[in-house]
């Protein structure tokens, strides 16, 4: 019973991590893309 409750949280972890680094993948690739489309003085935010 205890080993099938190991299995869980590990295969919780790993997913974890996995949702973690598609996000983080996401969000640089929209920051990318917007970069493509704002004008480079805007995205630096310096008056």
């Amino acid at each position: 019973m205890q080993y099938k409750s190991l299995v869980r949280l590990k295969q919780a972890f790993i997913t974890g991590m996995w949702a973690s680094l598609v996000s983080i993948v996401i969000g640089f690739a929209f920051k990318v893309w917007l970069a493509q489309w704002v004008a480079k003085g805007d995205l630096a935010c310096i008056e």
